[in-house]
């Protein structure tokens, strides 16, 4: 039995592509199981099977996850979790007066960041 290699290679091409299942391979509950993601295109909304949105950000896989309530992540929503850091910000002031004064502030300040995993 022969087969068109034109006609196999965009068919791989275009699963590779599914953004569901590009986040599931950020997530060790989604990476590591049987299931794995896809989108649920036939759906009026898609939406990524078995993926979900925790109301702190975090991005969890149902069906290994027994704790895993949010809201679905629609097909073509790739995310990655979000890190926040504390970064030192320095700010110097200097007068240019008789008795000059100079002072120097360090503050942290709150830094947004987006990291694979």
């Amino acid at each position: 039995m022969r087969f068109n290699l034109t006609v196999l290679l965009p068919l791989l091409a275009v699963a590779t592509e599914d953004p569901c299942a590009q986040m599931c391979s950020y997530i060790s509950g989604c990476s590591n199981s049987k299931f794995g993601s896809y989108c649920k295109s036939w759906l009026s909304n898609p939406v990524c099977f078995g993926l979900a949105k925790k109301s702190d950000g975090s991005i969890c896989f149902q069906p290994t996850d027994s704790d895993c309530r949010g809201e679905a992540i629609a097909c073509g929503t790739v995310s990655t979790p979000i890190v926040t850091t504390t970064e030192a910000v320095t700010s110097t002031s200097t007068t240019a007066e008789a008795g000059s004064t100079s002072s120097t502030t360090t503050e942290a300040v709150p830094s947004t960041s987006t990291t694979a995993q």
